[in-house]
C-alpha cells in the first residue's frame, strides 16, 4: 500500500495537484556477457484528495431543546474514487473539570452522511446538524477521513439559550386629535438574549369605525438588535379610547398586549360672552315661543281628527 507522504516533503505545485510521478533507469546484466541494457521507468502517484467549502461551522445560538442545519459541499479534486468517513474530536473545554457532566457529541452534533464514496469530479452536500441542550454550549472537531489519503478537520460550535426581550413601552397615548384624522406613535422592540426571533402584530382587537395601520406588521430582530414599528390610529368617532389594544406574539410565546389610548374629538366654539336680552330678542323669543305652542296644538287637532275618522270606519 502506498501512502502518502507528509506535505511538508512535497513541493506546492505537486501538493496542489496530489498527482506525484517518479522516473528511474532500471539496467539489466547478463550472466557471462558484457552487454547492458537500460530500461527508463516511469510511474504516476495519484492520491485521493476533497475540497470542501467550509473549514468552520458556527451554529450560533438556538433557542433552548430546538436543533438547527448547517450543509457544506464537498468535491472530489483528485483523479481517483475517494472513499471518505467522518468521525467527531472533542474540545478539552467541553469536559474541563469543575462544569456540569458534558453532554455527550453524539447527542449534541450529527453529520449526514457519515460515510461516502465520490467519484472523479463529484460533488455532495454534506449535512451537520446541532441540537441545542438547554443553556448549554458545545465546541467539537469534525473529522473527515480519506482512505489513503489526509484528514480534513471542520470546527464546530453552537450554544442553545432562551428568547429575552423588551418594549420600550406598553401604552402608546395618541392624546386628542379629530376624529377623521391620524396620527402616528412609534413602539420599538427589543431583543436582549442570543437567540433572533420574529414577531408578529395582531391589529384585529381594535374594532371598527376604528382604523389602525402598522409599519412593519411582522419581521425578525437579531440578538442585541431592536426594530421600530409605526402605529397610526384614525379614531373613526368623537369619543374616548379606553379599552383599545394591539397584540404583539414573540417568536411561539404568549402575545403581549400594549394599549391604545387616546381622544376623538371635533371641531366646535364655546362662547363665554354674556347675551344681550334687549327688547329685539324678547321679541324674537316670544314669536317662536308662540309658534311652537301652535304648531303642538295643530298635531293635536290632526290626531284627534285621524281617530275620529277610523272610529266612524269601525261603525260602517
Amino acid at each position: 500500500m502506498i501512502r502518502r507522504p507528509p506535505r511538508s516533503t512535497l513541493s506546492s505545485s505537486s501538493a496542489a495537484s496530489d498527482v506525484y510521478k517518479r522516473q528511474q533507469k532500471m539496467v539489466l546484466t547478463y550472466a557471462n556477457h558484457p552487454q547492458k541494457e537500460t530500461i527508463d521507468l516511469q510511474g504516476t502517484i495519484v492520491f485521493p484528495n476533497l475540497e470542501l467549502e467550509y473549514s468552520s461551522i458556527d451554529f450560533g445560538s438556538v433557542l433552548n431543546d430546538s436543533e438547527v442545519r448547517s450543509y457544506m459541499t464537498i468535491t472530489n479534486t483528485s483523479a481517483v474514487p475517494v472513499k471518505s468517513s467522518w468521525y467527531f474530536d472533542e474540545d478539552p473545554a467541553h469536559s474541563r473539570p469543575g462544569r456540569e457532566p458534558p453532554i455527550p457529541l453524539s447527542e449534541t452534533f450529527d453529520i449526514v452522511p457519515m460515510r461516502s464514496v465520490l467519484g472523479v469530479g463529484e460533488s455532495e452536500q454534506v449535512e451537520f446538524i446541532f441540537f441545542g441542550h438547554k443553556g448549554r454550549s458545545a465546541k467539537a472537531s469534525a473529522v473527515c477521513v480519506l482512505e489513503n489519503g489526509p484528514e480534513y478537520i471542520v470546527k464546530m460550535r453552537g450554544e442553545a439559550a432562551a428568547i429575552d426581550y423588551k418594549f420600550d413601552k406598553t401604552e402608546l397615548d395618541f392624546a386628542c386629535l379629530q376624529y377623521e384624522s391620524s396620527a402616528e406613535r412609534d413602539l420599538f422592540i427589543h431583543n436582549t438574549g442570543k437567540v433572533e426571533f420574529t414577531f408578529v402584530v395582531n391589529t384585529e382587537p381594535i374594532k371598527a369605525p376604528r382604523v389602525c395601520v402598522v409599519q412593519p406588521t411582522q419581521a425578525k430582530i437579531a440578538p442585541g438588535a431592536k426594530q421600530r414599528v409605526i402605529v397610526k390610529l384614525t379614531p373613526g368617532m368623537p369619543e374616548r379610547l379606553e379599552k383599545e389594544f394591539l397584540e404583539i406574539q414573540i417568536a411561539h410565546l404568549e402575545p403581549e398586549k400594549i394599549q391604545v389610548t387616546g381622544t376623538g374629538i371635533f371641531p366646535n366654539a364655546w362662547l363665554s360672552l354674556p347675551r344681550q336680552l334687549d327688547s329685539t330678542y324678547t321679541e324674537v323669543s316670544g314669536i317662536v315661543a308662540d309658534s311652537n305652542d301652535k304648531f303642538e296644538s295643530l298635531v293635536l287637532q290632526e290626531a284627534e281628527c285621524d281617530r275620529r275618522c277610523f272610529c266612524v270606519h269601525l261603525e260602517e
